[in-house]
């Protein structure tokens, strides 16, 4: 069998051609990004705390904008269970990351949170907590996780979780 040299299909692009072009597409953008979000003037006489307090809110509404509307048919794909934390430690690699063994009835599934600046691995054994149970597995840090477990954070950074308050609610029962 021979080889022979064949014509490139397609011409190679020379970057620093390219580069005056995408700096004008980045400025453009820009300018429709602050034509669209102008900042918002400083105020003299606003208190620190309220300037604080204001630039939190706005920040929140971003975050809500950020979320697309939903369907109940969308919102039906999701599975949540309460769990019971049967065992928990803290993951060798990360500061961060908890891993729970969780009891879902007569099922034990691994999981893997980033909640070990909020929780010790001591207070959360015996907590009963809502997890979405139907993700895609992963590896974390070479820890298996299948689900997720429920929390939220406010804007100071306080974590909660979203527990049963019924200690005699049967692992495993579905939300919805």
């Amino acid at each position: 069998m021979t080889v022979t040299a064949i014509s490139p299909l397609f011409a190679r692009l020379d970057f620093k051609t390219l580069e005056p072009k995408i700096e004008q597409i980045r400025q453009a953008q820009m300018q429709a990004y602050n034509a669209e979000n102008p900042a918002p003037a400083p105020e003299k006489d606003a208190k620190p705390s309220e300037k604080t307090q204001e630039k939190k809110t706005v920040k929140q509404e971003e975050i809500k904008e950020k979320k697309p509307m939903i369907t109940i048919d969308d919102f039906a794909k999701i599975e949540l269970k309460v769990g019971e934390i049967i065992a928990c430690e803290k993951v060798p690699k990360s500061s961060k990351l908890l891993h729970e063994t969780v009891k879902f009835g007569d099922e034990i599934r691994s999981v893997v949170s980033g909640i070990a600046k909020h929780y010790t691995p001591e207070e959360m054994v015996g907590k009963k907590v809502v997890f979405v149970t139907n993700l895609e597995p992963r590896t974390v840090c070479g820890v298996l996780s299948e689900g997720m477990i429920l929390a939220a954070e406010d804007e100071t950074g306080k974590l909660a979780l979203v527990v049963s308050d019924k200690e005699d609610l049967n692992s495993g029962a579905v939300i919805g």
